[in-house]
């Protein structure tokens, strides 16, 4: 089997911080109402910030974790990066909650 090389983007916080507020999903909006796709979920930096922003916007507005678990859909086609974004803790304990979307990142 030929070998496949895939290009990686590692995105700095900020950035991720820039597009997710240009893209107006930010706490206090009804984030938690709708569904965000990632169709790349790399190394999770993406969606250790938007379960940060989801969790805040939850506490918010009184819902409860079982309500968000559609809440974040995510895809990658290299497995590996699918198990190291469901593993992603950059320090922050939320980044725990993404372990269980392992599934959806396939």
């Amino acid at each position: 089997m030929a070998s496949v090389h895939h290009g990686v983007v590692y995105t700095k916080k900020w950035v991720i911080n820039l597009i997710l507020d240009v893209a107006g999903y930010v706490p206090g909006t009804g984030i938690s109402d709708k569904v965000i796709v990632k169709p790349s979920c790399g190394c999770g930096a993406f969606l250790t910030v938007i379960a940060g922003r989801l969790a805040d916007d939850a506490i918010a507005v009184g819902k409860g974790w079982t309500s968000l678990g559609n809440a974040i859909r995510a895809y990658d086609i290299d497995s590996a990066s699918v198990e190291t974004a469901a593993g992603a803790d950059d320090g922050d304990p939320l980044s725990l909650w993404l372990r269980p979307l392992y599934p959806l990142c396939r």
